[in-house]
This record gives C-alpha cells, structure tokens and sequence, in this order.
C-alpha cells in the first residue's frame, strides 16, 4: 500500500488530514490516484495512520483518517553503516538493500581507496539521489521512518562519530581470519543478555519510553579496493573490532547488507 512520511505528529482524535502540494503531485501526478484511494501516512512519532483519499485541489490533497495504529517494522537495535563510497550503482544498492534490512542511518565514507571522491560541487546532488533511493526505498519496505544518509565524512572522522555513538564498532576485514562477527557479537552482549531478549516496539535512541535498551552498532564496510592496513590499525586503536564474515571476500556493495541480514535473524528471527 502506498506509504507517506509527514514531519509532524498527529493526535489520536484527528479524523482529517491535509498534505501539501509536493504530496499531491506525488499522488496524483506520479502515482495516478484518485477519490476513494486508501494510503498510509506514517507521521514523527512512527504511526500508521490509514487514510482514503477525499479530494485534490491545486496546493495540496485532503485526507479522512480511518485508522491508525503503532508502526512495528523499525528494528529493537540500531546500525549505523559507515559505508565507503562506491561507483554509481553499487552505492544505490547498498543503500537501497540496506534500508530493506533495517539500517538506522547511512554514513557515506570517504576513505583511502574510494574512487569516487565526492568534491563540494556535486556533493549535495550525490546526497540528494542517496536520500531520495533511502525514502523509496523505505516506503517501499514499510520502515517507520525515512532512513536518514548524512553527507560524506573523511575516514578518520567516521572513526570519531562511531566511537560517540556506538556500543560496539565492527570493522569487517580480508585479512582477519580469527573473530568471526557471531562470535564477537553474541560475547560482547553476553553480558547485557537479559536486556536484549525485549519485544520490538518502534523506539528512539538506545531505549524505548518503557526504559528498554536498545543496542547501538556501528559497521564501516570498505570501498572496491578495501580498507588500508593503516586504517584497520586506525579503527583498532579507536576500539573497532576487525571480524570475518566468513571464507569468501564480499563485494563493497554485498558486505554492508550481508551483516545487516545477520542483524536481522539474530535479533528478529531468531
């Protein structure tokens, strides 16, 4: 069903509803609805509002709400995926496939070997092609938000951001052969067992308003050519952990949904 992302809060009592004229173009125009047609509008708080189409006019599309109900499809933990830009259409897919498993925000990297260098020129055109695949592709998903992608950070800096807001930094590397992303995984939150064995409400930060801890994971995922052995030592000695995930190399574009596929069954289906 189509799905539509509004900035405010809507109150539980609330029967009608009016979106704007970027919104009624999109109904209209791109999607060729009409009167009668059923759409969701999930609003800041992660709601699912369920809405028949009343009419459009020239500056925007008037809606009747019909229901609502808690959006439950945003994961109980939190990724964040410093993902190394890639060329064109394989940084499309990882963002694209990335928002289908459940990533929380995007962080495009700029490191040693990337060989796309993002320069200030075309930056935000970069930003807003990356932004508009992550608001599809979340509609497209059900998620309970539109999964932010931030503008690109130099390597070094993305070391400093995951440090602050991590629980735990996963860098997965060629070269490491011993810690598989399991086994640190499940021994790092051993500890924390009990907290994390909690129902999946749609939650903010790293805890629900019931007060129940949701974990924080940073992943730096390397471009085409791999990270440096001098990065990898970098992101150590900010307390990144280098794991495997598993006998054969991943492509810069499979690797960052391939951990986020193992988040999934890990703490969703497992």
């Amino acid at each position: 069903m189509t799905r539509i992302f509004i900035s405010d809060s809507l109150r539980s009592d609330q029967v009608e509803l009016r979106l704007d004229k970027e919104q009624q173009k999109y109904l209209k125009s791109v999607l060729r609805m009409n009167h009668g047609d059923i759409i969701i509008v999930c609003d800041k708080s992660m709601t699912d509002y369920t809405c028949a189409i009343d009419n459009f006019d020239s500056e925007g599309v008037n809606l009747r709400i019909i229901g609502f109900k808690k959006n439950d499809s945003e994961p109980n933990y939190r990724v964040m995926l410093f993902q190394s830009v890639s060329k064109g259409e394989r940084m499309d897919y990882t963002i694209q496939k990335s928002v289908e498993l459940g990533v929380d925000t995007i962080i495009p990297v700029d490191s040693a070997r990337t060989i796309v260098k993002v320069k200030d020129k075309d930056g935000s055109g970069k930003l807003d092609r990356w932004s508009k695949i992550a608001l599809e592709a979340s509609r497209q998903s059900g998620r309970g938000k539109v999964v932010e992608v931030t503008s690109v950070v130099r390597f070094q800096k993305a070391l400093e951001m995951a440090k602050s807001i991590s629980d735990i930094v996963i860098i997965p590397w060629e070269n490491e052969t011993d810690k598989s992303f399991g086994q640190v995984l499940e021994s790092f939150f051993s500890h924390k067992r009990e907290l994390l064995d909690f129902p999946n409400p749609a939650l903010a930060e790293n805890s629900s308003e019931e007060g129940i801890y949701r974990p924080s994971i940073s992943v730096f995922i390397g471009p085409e050519g791999g990270f440096e052995k001098e990065e990898v030592e970098a992101a150590i000695q900010s307390g990144a952990i280098p794991v495997t995930l598993g006998k054969r190399i991943l492509r810069t574009e499979t690797a960052g949904p391939s951990v986020l596929a193992m988040l999934l069954y890990r703490f969703e289906l497992n």
